[in-house]
Protein backbone atom coordinates (compact mmCIF):
# COMPACT_ATOMS: atom_id res chain seq x y z
CA UNK A 1 0.00 0.00 0.00
CA UNK A 2 0.90 4.06 -0.47
CA UNK A 3 2.14 5.46 2.40
CA UNK A 4 -0.85 7.44 4.59
CA UNK A 5 -0.27 10.96 5.21
CA UNK A 6 0.62 12.43 8.52
CA UNK A 7 -2.55 14.62 8.44
CA UNK A 8 -4.76 11.30 7.14
CA UNK A 9 -6.14 12.14 3.33
CA UNK A 10 -8.41 14.88 1.66
CA UNK A 11 -12.41 14.20 1.76
CA UNK A 12 -13.14 13.21 -1.95
CA UNK A 13 -14.73 16.44 -3.16
CA UNK A 14 -11.81 18.39 -2.08
CA UNK A 15 -9.15 15.81 -3.31
CA UNK A 16 -10.70 15.63 -6.87
CA UNK A 17 -11.23 19.66 -7.07
CA UNK A 18 -7.27 19.93 -6.39
CA UNK A 19 -6.58 16.62 -9.05
CA UNK A 20 -8.56 18.93 -11.51
CA UNK A 21 -7.21 22.05 -10.92
CA UNK A 22 -3.65 20.35 -11.20
CA UNK A 23 -4.04 18.65 -14.62
CA UNK A 24 -5.43 21.70 -16.12
CA UNK A 25 -2.69 23.96 -14.43
CA UNK A 26 -0.75 23.83 -17.61
CA UNK A 27 -2.27 26.46 -19.53
CA UNK A 28 -1.41 29.10 -16.18
CA UNK A 29 1.75 30.68 -14.84
CA UNK A 30 1.12 29.89 -11.39
CA UNK A 31 2.08 26.63 -10.26
CA UNK A 32 -0.03 23.86 -9.11
CA UNK A 33 0.75 21.70 -6.43
CA UNK A 34 0.33 18.07 -6.78
CA UNK A 35 -2.43 17.16 -4.65
CA UNK A 36 -0.44 13.92 -2.70
CA UNK A 37 -3.01 13.59 0.28
CA UNK A 38 -5.51 12.46 -2.59
CA UNK A 39 -6.86 8.99 -1.36
CA UNK A 40 -5.22 6.99 -3.65
CA UNK A 41 -8.74 5.60 -4.47
CA UNK A 42 -10.15 9.32 -5.07
CA UNK A 43 -7.30 9.70 -7.49
CA UNK A 44 -8.21 6.25 -9.22
CA UNK A 45 -11.67 7.56 -10.06
CA UNK A 46 -10.70 11.07 -10.79
CA UNK A 47 -8.26 10.05 -13.69
CA UNK A 48 -10.81 7.25 -14.91
CA UNK A 49 -13.23 9.61 -15.43
CA UNK A 50 -10.38 12.31 -17.51
CA UNK A 51 -9.58 9.22 -19.75
CA UNK A 52 -13.18 8.34 -20.53
CA UNK A 53 -14.42 11.53 -21.48
CA UNK A 54 -13.28 14.21 -24.17
CA UNK A 55 -9.89 13.94 -26.18
CA UNK A 56 -7.23 15.89 -23.61
CA UNK A 57 -4.54 17.67 -24.67
CA UNK A 58 -0.72 17.01 -24.51
CA UNK A 59 -0.87 19.49 -21.49
CA UNK A 60 -3.59 17.53 -19.97
CA UNK A 61 -2.37 14.31 -20.60
CA UNK A 62 1.37 15.05 -18.97
CA UNK A 63 -0.05 16.23 -16.12
CA UNK A 64 -2.65 13.44 -15.25
CA UNK A 65 0.55 11.24 -16.06
CA UNK A 66 1.94 12.82 -13.30
CA UNK A 67 -0.79 11.97 -10.91
CA UNK A 68 -0.94 7.74 -12.61
CA UNK A 69 2.47 7.84 -11.53
CA UNK A 70 2.35 9.08 -7.56
CA UNK A 71 -0.55 7.04 -7.18
CA UNK A 72 0.87 4.19 -9.16
CA UNK A 73 -2.03 3.76 -11.50
CA UNK A 74 -1.38 0.72 -13.21
CA UNK A 75 -5.19 -0.46 -13.67
CA UNK A 76 -5.67 2.46 -16.27
CA UNK A 77 -2.76 1.86 -18.67
CA UNK A 78 -4.95 0.58 -21.35
CA UNK A 79 -6.91 3.67 -21.26
CA UNK A 80 -4.02 5.75 -21.41
CA UNK A 81 -2.93 3.83 -24.73
CA UNK A 82 -6.62 4.62 -26.43
CA UNK A 83 -5.36 8.29 -25.91
CA UNK A 84 -2.01 7.68 -27.32
CA UNK A 85 -3.76 5.72 -30.25
CA UNK A 86 -6.73 8.56 -31.41
CA UNK A 87 -5.85 9.87 -34.95
CA UNK A 88 -2.77 12.26 -34.99
CA UNK A 89 -3.46 15.07 -37.69
CA UNK A 90 -1.30 18.02 -36.35
CA UNK A 91 1.65 18.70 -34.06
CA UNK A 92 -0.57 18.82 -30.49
CA UNK A 93 -2.18 15.66 -31.31
CA UNK A 94 1.39 14.03 -32.16
CA UNK A 95 2.63 15.90 -28.64
CA UNK A 96 -0.02 14.44 -27.34
CA UNK A 97 0.10 10.58 -28.58
CA UNK A 98 3.99 10.61 -26.90
CA UNK A 99 3.08 11.93 -23.62
CA UNK A 100 0.30 9.13 -23.61
CA UNK A 101 2.93 6.26 -25.09
CA UNK A 102 5.18 8.07 -22.48
CA UNK A 103 3.15 7.23 -19.63
CA UNK A 104 1.85 3.91 -20.76
CA UNK A 105 5.64 2.71 -21.03
CA UNK A 106 6.11 3.82 -17.32
CA UNK A 107 3.05 2.01 -15.68
CA UNK A 108 3.95 -1.12 -17.55
CA UNK A 109 7.73 -1.15 -17.38
CA UNK A 110 9.43 -3.36 -17.44
CA UNK A 111 7.45 -4.70 -21.24
CA UNK A 112 5.11 -3.46 -23.18
CA UNK A 113 2.76 -6.16 -23.66
CA UNK A 114 0.70 -4.71 -26.43
CA UNK A 115 2.18 -5.15 -29.78
CA UNK A 116 0.17 -1.98 -31.52
CA UNK A 117 1.96 -0.01 -29.04
CA UNK A 118 5.22 -1.07 -29.98
CA UNK A 119 4.66 -0.50 -33.75
CA UNK A 120 3.03 2.93 -32.66
CA UNK A 121 6.44 3.98 -31.32
CA UNK A 122 7.68 3.57 -34.98
CA UNK A 123 4.61 5.25 -36.61
CA UNK A 124 5.41 8.13 -34.51
CA UNK A 125 9.00 8.43 -35.51
CA UNK A 126 8.01 8.43 -39.04
CA UNK A 127 5.35 10.61 -38.57
CA UNK A 128 5.62 14.12 -40.78
CA UNK A 129 4.53 15.86 -37.61
CA UNK A 130 7.61 14.19 -35.44
CA UNK A 131 9.26 16.26 -32.90
CA UNK A 132 12.87 14.69 -32.61
CA UNK A 133 13.36 15.95 -29.25
CA UNK A 134 10.66 14.46 -27.98
CA UNK A 135 11.25 11.38 -29.54
CA UNK A 136 14.48 11.41 -28.01
CA UNK A 137 13.11 11.89 -24.25
CA UNK A 138 9.99 8.87 -25.53
CA UNK A 139 13.72 6.37 -26.10
CA UNK A 140 13.81 6.60 -22.13
CA UNK A 141 10.53 5.46 -21.34
CA UNK A 142 10.64 2.48 -23.88
CA UNK A 143 10.42 -0.69 -22.29
CA UNK A 144 13.73 -3.81 -22.98
CA UNK A 145 11.65 -4.87 -25.56
CA UNK A 146 11.37 -2.13 -27.74
CA UNK A 147 14.66 -1.12 -29.86
CA UNK A 148 14.91 2.44 -29.94
CA UNK A 149 17.81 2.63 -32.75
CA UNK A 150 15.40 4.09 -35.11
CA UNK A 151 15.63 7.61 -33.12
CA UNK A 152 19.43 7.48 -33.65
CA UNK A 153 18.61 6.83 -37.38
CA UNK A 154 16.12 9.36 -37.89
CA UNK A 155 18.33 11.87 -36.43
CA UNK A 156 21.51 10.67 -38.40
CA UNK A 157 19.27 10.85 -41.30
CA UNK A 158 18.46 14.52 -40.44
CA UNK A 159 21.94 15.24 -40.28
CA UNK A 160 23.13 14.02 -43.78
CA UNK A 161 20.41 15.74 -45.75
CA UNK A 162 21.79 19.07 -44.22
CA UNK A 163 25.48 18.17 -45.37
CA UNK A 164 25.44 19.73 -48.78
CA UNK A 165 24.09 22.73 -47.53
CA UNK A 166 26.36 22.71 -44.80
CA UNK A 167 29.19 22.33 -46.56
CA UNK A 168 27.33 25.45 -48.68
CA UNK A 169 28.13 27.27 -45.38
CA UNK A 170 24.38 28.33 -45.77
CA UNK A 171 23.58 29.74 -42.41
CA UNK A 172 19.59 28.29 -41.51
CA UNK A 173 21.70 24.96 -42.69
CA UNK A 174 24.79 25.14 -40.24
CA UNK A 175 22.22 26.23 -36.92
CA UNK A 176 20.30 23.19 -37.75
CA UNK A 177 23.01 20.83 -37.63
CA UNK A 178 24.62 21.75 -34.67
CA UNK A 179 21.36 21.82 -33.05
CA UNK A 180 21.25 18.34 -34.03
CA UNK A 181 24.65 18.05 -33.35
CA UNK A 182 24.19 18.71 -29.78
CA UNK A 183 20.83 16.62 -29.64
CA UNK A 184 23.31 13.45 -30.98
CA UNK A 185 26.41 13.89 -28.81
CA UNK A 186 24.46 15.29 -25.79
CA UNK A 187 21.24 14.54 -24.74
CA UNK A 188 20.80 11.38 -26.75
CA UNK A 189 23.73 9.78 -25.16
CA UNK A 190 21.75 11.16 -21.94
CA UNK A 191 18.90 9.37 -22.54
CA UNK A 192 20.33 5.95 -23.61
CA UNK A 193 22.53 5.91 -20.48
CA UNK A 194 19.70 6.53 -18.34
CA UNK A 195 17.69 3.47 -19.94
CA UNK A 196 20.41 1.20 -19.72
CA UNK A 197 20.17 2.36 -15.82
CA UNK A 198 16.83 1.03 -16.30
CA UNK A 199 17.71 -2.64 -17.36
CA UNK A 200 20.52 -2.62 -15.29
CA UNK A 201 17.85 -1.94 -12.30
CA UNK A 202 15.00 -4.00 -13.81
CA UNK A 203 18.01 -7.33 -13.93
CA UNK A 204 18.31 -6.93 -10.63
CA UNK A 205 17.16 -9.77 -8.29
CA UNK A 206 18.12 -8.58 -5.06
CA UNK A 207 15.47 -6.58 -3.87
CA UNK A 208 17.43 -4.18 -1.14
CA UNK A 209 20.06 -3.50 -4.11
CA UNK A 210 17.45 -2.86 -6.77
CA UNK A 211 16.00 -0.53 -3.65
CA UNK A 212 19.42 0.99 -3.61
CA UNK A 213 19.77 1.58 -7.24
CA UNK A 214 15.94 3.37 -7.40
CA UNK A 215 17.27 5.69 -4.26
CA UNK A 216 20.47 6.36 -6.42
CA UNK A 217 18.54 7.54 -9.07
CA UNK A 218 15.85 9.27 -7.12
CA UNK A 219 18.19 11.69 -4.92
CA UNK A 220 20.10 12.48 -8.64
CA UNK A 221 23.72 11.12 -7.10
CA UNK A 222 24.09 9.46 -10.29
CA UNK A 223 25.80 11.49 -12.64
CA UNK A 224 23.42 11.75 -14.93
CA UNK A 225 21.54 15.29 -16.53
CA UNK A 226 18.38 13.29 -17.54
CA UNK A 227 15.70 14.73 -15.77
CA UNK A 228 12.89 11.97 -16.24
CA UNK A 229 15.29 9.45 -14.47
CA UNK A 230 14.66 10.84 -10.62
CA UNK A 231 10.86 10.97 -11.34
CA UNK A 232 10.47 7.52 -13.54
CA UNK A 233 12.41 6.27 -9.66
CA UNK A 234 10.37 7.83 -7.90
CA UNK A 235 7.36 5.68 -9.75
CA UNK A 236 9.32 2.71 -8.62
CA UNK A 237 9.40 3.12 -5.22
CA UNK A 238 5.96 3.84 -5.00
CA UNK A 239 5.05 0.58 -6.71
CA UNK A 240 7.37 -1.19 -4.58
CA UNK A 241 5.94 0.28 -1.37
CA UNK A 242 2.54 -0.44 -3.55
CA UNK A 243 3.35 -3.82 -3.47
CA UNK A 244 5.48 -4.42 -0.07
CA UNK A 245 4.92 -1.83 2.68
CA UNK A 246 5.66 1.77 3.23
CA UNK A 247 7.81 0.56 6.29
CA UNK A 248 10.08 -1.46 4.56
CA UNK A 249 10.73 1.43 2.11
CA UNK A 250 11.27 3.71 4.99
CA UNK A 251 13.75 1.19 6.47
CA UNK A 252 15.79 1.29 3.07
CA UNK A 253 15.34 4.92 2.51
CA UNK A 254 17.10 5.15 6.17
CA UNK A 255 19.87 2.92 5.51
CA UNK A 256 20.58 5.19 2.04
CA UNK A 257 20.36 8.12 4.13
CA UNK A 258 23.53 6.47 6.54
CA UNK A 259 25.22 6.00 3.49
CA UNK A 260 24.73 9.62 2.48
CA UNK A 261 26.07 11.05 5.71
CA UNK A 262 28.98 8.81 5.56
CA UNK A 263 29.98 9.76 2.47
CA UNK A 264 29.39 13.49 3.34
CA UNK A 265 31.39 13.29 6.43
CA UNK A 266 34.28 11.48 4.68
CA UNK A 267 34.41 14.85 2.68
CA UNK A 268 34.53 17.41 5.23
CA UNK A 269 35.53 19.99 5.49
CA UNK A 270 32.87 21.06 3.00
CA UNK A 271 33.19 23.86 0.21
CA UNK A 272 29.84 26.21 0.60
CA UNK A 273 29.31 24.43 -2.95
CA UNK A 274 29.78 20.86 -1.46
CA UNK A 275 27.79 21.78 1.06
CA UNK A 276 24.41 22.77 -0.70
CA UNK A 277 24.98 19.72 -3.00
CA UNK A 278 25.20 17.75 0.16
CA UNK A 279 22.04 19.69 1.55
CA UNK A 280 20.27 18.66 -1.64
CA UNK A 281 20.35 14.68 -1.23
CA UNK A 282 20.46 14.95 1.94
CA UNK A 283 17.48 16.75 2.68
CA UNK A 284 15.69 14.90 -0.70
CA UNK A 285 16.69 11.22 1.33
CA UNK A 286 15.14 12.46 5.05
CA UNK A 287 12.23 13.66 3.27
CA UNK A 288 11.75 10.13 2.13
CA UNK A 289 12.27 8.46 4.92
CA UNK A 290 9.50 10.45 7.20
CA UNK A 291 7.41 9.82 3.79
CA UNK A 292 7.11 6.46 4.34
CA UNK A 293 6.34 6.44 7.67
CA UNK A 294 9.69 6.56 9.39
CA UNK A 295 11.40 8.61 11.77
CA UNK A 296 15.15 9.64 11.84
CA UNK A 297 17.66 9.11 14.32
CA UNK A 298 19.47 11.88 16.60
CA UNK A 299 22.19 11.33 14.78
CA UNK A 300 20.66 11.00 11.23
CA UNK A 301 18.86 14.59 12.20
CA UNK A 302 21.40 16.49 13.60
CA UNK A 303 23.53 16.01 10.84
CA UNK A 304 20.61 16.52 8.36
CA UNK A 305 19.64 19.92 10.13
CA UNK A 306 23.23 21.42 9.36
CA UNK A 307 22.30 22.00 5.98
CA UNK A 308 18.97 21.20 4.99
CA UNK A 309 17.06 23.16 2.32
CA UNK A 310 13.84 24.27 3.37
CA UNK A 311 13.37 25.83 -0.37
CA UNK A 312 13.71 22.51 -2.01
CA UNK A 313 10.64 20.69 -3.75
CA UNK A 314 10.88 17.11 -3.70
CA UNK A 315 8.27 14.60 -4.57
CA UNK A 316 8.54 11.98 -1.59
CA UNK A 317 7.75 14.56 0.81
CA UNK A 318 4.42 15.63 2.57
CA UNK A 319 4.19 19.45 1.44
CA UNK A 320 2.48 22.11 4.05
CA UNK A 321 -0.54 22.96 3.12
Amino acid sequence: MLPVPPDGFLEQRPAQQALLAFVLSGDFDMPVALPKRANPEDAADFVGRMLDGEELDYQEISRLGIVMRFFDLRQHSGAVAAQALRTIEERDDWERAASALMIYCDLMYPQIAAPRLVEFYFELAAHPECLLTRLIDLSFHLPDNVDPTVTTQLLERRMQALEPAVEREEDDALVEYYRLEDLRDDRLVSVLKARSGKTEIAGTTELRRQRQLLTLRYLQLERNPYLDLPAWAALMLQRDSNETSPEQLATSMSENLDIVIARAKKQEPLSEDDQKDAGKYLTRCARAVQFYGGTLTDEQGDYVDRCYNEEQTDLLHWDED
